[in-house]
């Protein structure tokens, strides 16, 4: 059941299956935070848990996730603190995959809090490689940086955004802002380079009567 009430110090101790976001500022103090804003914001980190966790486990489409990543991964809100407006949300802590090398005894959605928390750390410490290293596909590489656009505060918002997991804890400021756009630029770079260009003539073959027609070029 949802609570509003202020953290203990325990609490605060933010467990491994958990995450909070915390608007600080004018805007969070006046206990007045438009609707809107909080639902961008949980949105956009539950798409990003959500491609972070199809990277892991393979297979699904732009926008479509597997049950189990859906059931593994999708968050819940717990309590919420008045004053500078924190959210605690924590995902299932149960949920296993048979991947032990790579997760160890941690659940899936544990895990992909974990690799959301790298992913924060990377933007804020500019960082690319890293990023890179942790989703080597360009395709979920692509869907998670897309799906992490909305988490960051809206031009001439008078509020500041804080993300907070188990590990650590990363402000979505300027200079994250900054660093986002520069790791679409060098994301798309990577797209491009992707890219293979024949040049030619194009030749339409039939092997048969009734088959599919088969283009070939030839430069």
């Amino acid at each position: 059941m949802l609570r509003s009430r202020t953290l203990s110090k325990k609490q605060d101790n933010i467990l491994s299956n958990q995450l909070l976001l915390h608007l600080d500022g004018p805007l969070a103090k006046e206990g007045k935070v438009p609707i809107s804003i909080l639902v961008s914001k949980l949105n956009a980190i539950q798409n990003a848990l959500f491609n972070i966790c199809s990277s892991l486990v393979g297979g699904g489409r732009r926008g479509q996730w597997r049950s189990e990543v859906i059931d593994a991964c999708g968050l819940q809100l717990v309590t919420v603190e008045k004053g500078s407006l924190k959210l605690l949300t924590e995902v299932k802590p149960d949920i296993q995959i048979i991947m032990g090398a790579l997760i160890g005894n941690k659940s899936l959605g544990e895990t992909s809090i974990d690799f959301f928390d790298k992913s924060l750390g990377a933007v804020s410490q500019n960082n690319f490689k890293s990023f890179k290293d942790f989703f080597p596909d360009l395709s979920h590489r692509t869907r998670i940086l897309k799906s992490m656009a909305r988490i960051i505060p809206e031009e001439g918002m008078d509020y500041e955004l804080n993300v907070q997991t188990g590990i650590s804890s990363h402000y979505i400021n300027t200079i994250f802002k900054n660093n986002y756009h520069q790791f679409i630029l060098e994301n798309e770079s990577l797209r491009e380079d992707s890219l293979v260009t024949l040049k030619g003539r194009i030749y339409l073959i039939k092997a048969g009567v009734g088959s599919p027609e088969i283009g070939i070029v030839l430069s």
